[in-house]
């Protein structure tokens, strides 16, 4: 299995994080479709991974700060 497939696979589970509709400009609507399409190269891929797992890491220590 190619290295990059695993991460592609895991980006579409959110794919709703990642859809072009919801782009913020052009140059990310780009790379929405990349990564929708199964083209993105593989560093475009990793920055998506590192921004998922960010926001991510984020979301649960807000969530158990506040005793969820």
């Amino acid at each position: 299995m190619p290295e990059t497939l695993a991460a592609s696979t895991w980006l579409n589970l959110f794919h709703h994080r990642f859809h072009p509709d919801f782009a913020l400009n052009g140059r990310d609507r780009l790379a929405r479709v990349l990564l929708r399409r199964g083209l993105a190269p593989e560093s475009l891929i990793r920055n998506r991974v590192a921004v998922l797992a960010g926001q991510t890491v984020s979301l649960l220590l807000q969530a158990a700060a506040e005793g969820l």
